[in-house]
């Protein structure tokens, strides 16, 4: 299903913790699998989470055409330690205010998740938000975005690699075509980015 914008639908309480469910579905929600085998939802928290979902990314479309025009472009990693070091301090207070740290201890934290928090930190957020702000410099946003597309099809590949996943026909030919889509935006003729001097304005009748 379109998981990208859903609401809250389960949670894991910390006492069960398990890896390996979603959790428990929250109070006044029901879920169930559809005919073609679709995450169906229906609750009174899925259309306020959806629509904080599609309003967070409209913010980020905003933000993105933004960034272009503001005095910060051309400076990639001094973006990237912008908009990580806002979302950060927004995820700990949200993070305080509904208690997730009560009973937290550093102490129960695993080597392995303490990597794998390092790779997030390094790889999901420092390198690839600095080559995203980095292509958003020299590229359209239009083209930047075709990444968005790209990724779910990397995740079923290493779902199929690592963890042994079943990819079906009709996974296979959704992604033929999203790869052709993204091929056709990439090799589209772009008009090309105008330059300083056709930005000067031009001088008026009878002005020096």
């Amino acid at each position: 299903g379109a998981t990208e914008v859903c609401g809250l639908v389960s949670l894991q309480d910390d006492n069960e913790a398990d890896p390996n469910t979603v959790g428990r579905i929250v109070p006044e929600t029901q879920v169930r699998i559809g005919e073609r085998g679709e995450v169906e939802v229906k609750g009174p928290g899925v259309f306020v989470g959806s629509l904080a979902i599609v309003l967070g990314a409209l913010s980020w479309s905003v933000g993105i055409v933004y960034s272009r025009q503001s005095h910060l472009s051309g400076h990639p990693l001094l973006l990237s330690a912008l908009s990580l070091l806002a979302g950060s301090v927004q995820l700990l207070l949200a993070g305080t205010v509904v208690g997730e740290s009560r009973g937290f201890s550093f102490a129960a934290v695993s080597l392995r998740s303490w990597l794998a928090l390092g790779y997030l930190i390094l790889f999901g957020s420092v390198v690839a938000f600095t080559a995203y702000n980095w292509l958003l410099e020299h590229y359209s946003p239009t083209l930047v975005a075709t990444h968005t597309y790209v990724n779910p099809i990397v995740a079923v590949l290493f779902g199929w690699l690592f963890a042994g996943e079943v990819i079906s026909l009709r996974t296979v030919i959704a992604a033929v075509i999203i790869l052709t889509a993204v091929i056709l935006v990439i090799t589209a003729p772009h008009p090309a980015s105008a330059s300083k001097e056709d930005l000067e304005p031009v001088p008026a009748p009878g002005e020096v």
